[in-house]
């Protein structure tokens, strides 16, 4: 084979796999907390305390981190320390980085559980609102619709205490 098809042939193979790399993950955005979190499993309000095996990346990006529950918002859930997945590089999760997910930072998480783990795993999905910061007893983000706000803790946790009263009803 010539050399220049041969020179062809891989350049073409490389850009496909490129391809094929930056397209593994393709969603649209399922839309605010309050959306997301009613198909959730779990809706909880948790602080992060670790992480689990770094990933080869070169940055500091890991395959989980452990939470503790601080309040469960809506789904049972027996266990106070979950496993939370994030991406590996070929999934809809947002990767676990510290700039993402801060040891010591608090979180209102909408997960759902992962098909065939063990109990207290959980994934976080980056296709939607599916996680917001808490800080100083607020909650922000896109809470309930596509523009960011602000709310106390306790109004954000009344929109649940509602929803779960209306369903009782």
């Amino acid at each position: 084979m010539p050399r220049k098809l041969t020179t062809c042939l891989v350049l073409a193979a490389c850009i496909a796999l490129l391809h094929v790399e930056a397209s593994a993950c393709s969603c649209d955005w399922a839309g605010p907390f309050v959306d997301v979190a009613g198909k959730a499993d779990l809706v909880v309000t948790v602080r992060v305390d670790g992480y689990g095996r770094r990933l080869r990346f070169g940055q500091d990006i890991y395959t989980f981190m452990r939470v503790t529950v601080l309040d469960v918002l809506a789904g049972t859930e027996q266990a106070s320390v979950l496993k939370i997945y994030g991406d590996t590089g070929a999934l809809c999760r947002p990767y676990i980085a510290p700039e993402t997910f801060a040891l010591g930072a608090e979180y209102v998480l909408a997960i759902h559980r992962l098909e065939d783990a063990r109990a207290g795993e959980y994934e976080v999905i980056s296709c939607g609102e599916f996680w917001l910061p808490r800080r100083a007893d607020t909650v922000s983000g896109r809470i309930r619709s596509s523009d960011a706000e602000t709310m106390s803790y306790s109004d954000f946790v009344s929109i649940f205490a509602n929803r779960k009263s209306s369903v009782e009803q």
